[in-house]
């Protein structure tokens, strides 16, 4: 079944830039979610054509792509372009910007107007709750999307208290009902893998997030990613080297609590002078047996930062690193201390002695 996209412009006949010989007219993409789009360009032209492109660009980036098209000129000129995708390549709701271009023998260059359409998942009907930069898209349960749209604007609200930061653009949420709808909507790393594990929820970008309404820790999953979306929004740049214990202990704070599992890990290790040290914490750990452990440290030492030393040099230290500055000469800049004395203070809010510290095993 083909899907078409929802069209922000609403004409079907493109004005022409540049050297006019060529009137376009630009029938509507048509979107198979998860699958491509197939553009599709009629021109009538003074002249035949040389090459034919489509240029497009995904909204919020500056890069354009360019594609050649496959092209029959005589009376006028048809054009198509298959762009495959594969589930999770692109985020739901993305707002995708195009334009057709044609050049003669000559070099000279005639360019249609720019057209925007959204690719959207139209498998579904989708319905939607707003509250100012957040709107959650749902497709069968009202009630839980009220609940989720709440919880995210509480966890904005944490996340500013925090950090110092807020959304810069508006966050699309969609919640899938089932694990198989969600799958046509995120990326599959294997079928080994995707038949034994049930992703809960995912960032796609720094724009939109999926989460799967069957998950009874949905409201915690969608604090958790509404702080990677916004940390994302914030510190975007082609330079930026963000500490994973920093990413994902700022994203454990942003859901309240710290949760059971990970508060016994730590509870655990702490007793057993098993902690992992600090600088172990730039990646995430490759024993499994370590996951909930590393996740209850984060969300401790994002913790300790904030609450010792309030948002600001929270703030300074994300602005830093986003600009491209070492971890440690940022920590240094923002809160005048490296990495050992933020884990030395840290032990010590612990009750710990910072000397008895020893890597888990």
């Amino acid at each position: 079944v083909l899907l078409l996209g929802l069209l922000l412009a609403t004409s079907s006949t493109a004005l022409a830039e540049g050297d006019d010989w060529a009137q376009f007219t630009l029938p509507d993409p048509v979107v198979q979610f998860g699958r491509g789009v197939s553009f599709e360009l009629q021109a009538e032209v003074d002249r035949d054509p040389d090459r034919v492109w489509l240029v497009y660009r995904l909204e919020g980036e500056r890069a354009r792509n360019r594609a050649a098209a496959e092209f029959a000129s005589g009376s006028g000129v048809v054009a198509e372009y298959d762009w495959t995708l594969e589930s999770g390549m692109m985020a739901p709701g993305v707002t995708i910007h195009y334009r057709w271009e044609l050049e003669d023998a000559d070099g000279h260059r005639v360019r249609s107007s720019e057209r925007s359409f959204r690719y959207e998942d139209g498998r579904f009907d989708w319905q939607s709750v707003s509250d100012g930069d957040l709107t959650v898209f749902y497709y069968r349960d009202a009630a839980q999307a009220e609940k989720v749209l709440a919880a995210g604007r509480e966890a904005l609200d944490r996340i500013h208290e925090g950090t110092g930061m807020h959304p810069l653009r508006s966050v699309r949420l969609y919640i899938y009902a089932t694990q198989r709808d969600m799958a046509g909507a995120i990326p599959s790393r294997s079928e080994t893998y995707d038949s034994r594990t049930v992703t809960l929820g995912m960032s796609m970008g720094s724009d939109a997030l999926v989460l799967l309404g069957a998950d009874g820790d949905i409201l915690e999953t969608t604090a958790h990613e509404l702080s990677h979306a916004v940390v994302n929004q914030n510190t975007d740049g082609p330079f930026t080297d963000i500490p994973r214990w920093l990413d994902e202990g700022l994203a454990m704070y942003s859901e309240g609590e710290i949760p059971a599992d990970n508060a016994r890990a730590l509870d655990r290790a702490i007793s057993r002078g098993t902690l992992i040290s600090l600088r172990s914490m730039t990646s995430y750990p490759g024993d499994a047996a370590l996951v909930d452990l590393f996740y209850g440290q984060a969300y401790s030492i994002a913790e300790y930062m904030i609450e010792e030393y309030g948002a600001t040099p929270m703030h300074e230290l994300l602005a830093l690193l986003a600009g491209g500055i070492p971890a440690e000469a940022a920590l240094t800049e923002a809160y005048g201390f490296g990495l050992e004395e933020l884990e030395r203070g840290w032990l010590v809010s612990l009750g710990l002695e910072p000397e008895s510290l020893r890597e888990a095993a």
